[in-house]
């Protein structure tokens, strides 16, 4: 059995976390033929996903076999290892490899500090500075970055203590270095009982996940008419013979970046804003696949077929139902919901864009949601309505994660819900 280790830094999410991957792998086939094989794997990521396990040799390098995977897979596979069947050049079978994801403790550690100034300048008896600190932690090339110390304690830190002036802007008072370490050491001292650091470990999105959270996906598609006539190239929802349209692109997109969260792999299928001609009694919004009492699709290959049969049978209609909608957000806000907003084509989305409230909880007739619950991507920054992608899909990856673990883990604290301790 071959066992190695390896760091690897996410920045794919907020929040972001540091993971080791312990890296097994059993019944490889054996190259040597008076010895037995001193095996090593090779890990590639992003454009290079290929994981090749190479036979070192000192004249020579036999390939064993790989596997293809993504971190997300591994990271969602609950309280166990990720296992996976390696293969060799002819596609046979050539062992198998198990990956196990730990976040690195010192990465989940949140640092909780009470300072206090004295005599800064620009004080006098009458006027007191608005003064505030940045910290920032150097890095190899002599920088500093925002981020406190990355899980090392002996880090240096610049603390800068900067002063507001009258204008707007901001000037710096003074700056000193230090270390976490340093902190704690002087926060102990008999002098400064009033201050207060504390170092405490955080519950993470990825403790969730490997204590049992499930999560599920329900998709609805939006058939109003500013969408265009399906009827014709140059709506949204035509349906050509060679390519899929700006709406199946979306779909195949976001479900090859949250199926591997969800292990169930059914998806409930809604459509909203259209009269359908076969099934006139349905309201405006409805089940894809028909089924009122059960709208569960088998994968997303099957939400598309649905969709395609509901697009030459309908005619849609026009809404201006923004108001409702802020309430109805409103309302989830209460709930265990993350709400992902996939703008397709070029519209100005200034109205859609309003629902997520990155700086301010929505509010709407003197109500205001408990928490972000919504993330808005327009598609068009990604991918052309031909398909073509204008950047990587770690970039859309990014985007659509980037505020799902926090909305998690905000309700699951609302509601004191700890993650399960998993015991190996």
């Amino acid at each position: 059995m071959l066992k190695s280790e390896a760091q690897i830094v996410l920045d794919l999410a907020i929040p972001t976390t540091q993971l080791q991957l312990s890296v097994s792998c059993r019944n490889l086939p054996n190259k040597d033929t008076f010895s037995k094989s001193d095996p090593q794997c090779t890990l590639y990521m992003k454009h290079l996903s290929e994981k090749d396990y190479l036979d070192i040799d000192t004249l020579s390098n036999d390939f064993l076999g790989h596997h293809e995977t993504t971190l997300a897979e591994i990271v969602a596979v609950q309280g166990r290892e990720y296992v996976g069947a390696l293969k060799d050049e002819r596609g046979r079978n050539a062992g198998t490899i198990s990956v196990l994801a730990e976040e690195i403790a010192n990465c989940k550690r949140g640092i909780y500090i009470k300072l206090k100034g004295c005599n800064i300048l620009g004080t006098s008896f009458f006027t007191k500075p608005q003064t505030f600190l940045t910290f920032w932690w150097s890095v190899e090339d002599g920088s500093y970055s925002r981020k406190l110390c990355n899980g090392d304690f002996d880090r240096n830190i610049r603390i800068d203590c900067m002063r507001y002036k009258m204008s707007g802007a901001y000037i710096l008072i003074g700056s000193f270095n230090t270390t976490l370490n340093d902190l704690a050491q002087r926060f102990n001292e008999p002098s400064r009982r009033k201050l207060t650091l504390k170092i405490e470990e955080e519950i993470s999105f990825l403790d969730y996940i490997k204590g049992g959270t499930h999560l599920h996906f329900a998709v609805a598609i939006d058939f109003i008419a500013s969408n265009g006539d399906p009827r014709y190239p140059e709506s949204l929802h035509f349906i050509g013979s060679d390519k899929p349209n700006p709406y199946e692109s979306a779909l195949n997109a976001i479900d090859e970046i949250l199926k591997p969260y969800n292990t169930l792999n059914v998806y409930p299928g809604f459509g909203f804003g259209l009269n359908c001609f076969l099934k006139p009694w349905f309201p405006h919004h409805f089940p894809l696949n028909g089924n009122v009492m059960h709208s569960y699709c088998k994968g997303i290959e099957e939400i598309i077929m649905h969709y395609r049969s509901t697009v030459g049978s309908a005619i849609a209609r026009q809404y201006d139902d923004v108001p409702q909608t802020k309430q109805a957000i409103i309302d989830a806000s209460h709930l265990p919901l993350s709400i992902i907003i996939v703008g397709v084509g070029h519209d100005d989305f200034a109205a859609i864009d309003e629902l997520d409230s990155d700086n301010l909880l929505l509010k709407f007739n003197g109500k205001k949601a408990v928490r972000d619950i919504v993330q808005f991507v327009p598609l068009r920054n990604y991918i052309t309505s031909t398909g073509i992608w204008l950047q990587t899909m770690d970039g859309l990856t990014r985007d659509i994660l980037h505020e799902v673990p926090e909305q998690l883990i905000s309700y699951m604290r609302a509601k004191g819900i700890k993650p399960k301790r998993v015991v190996s």
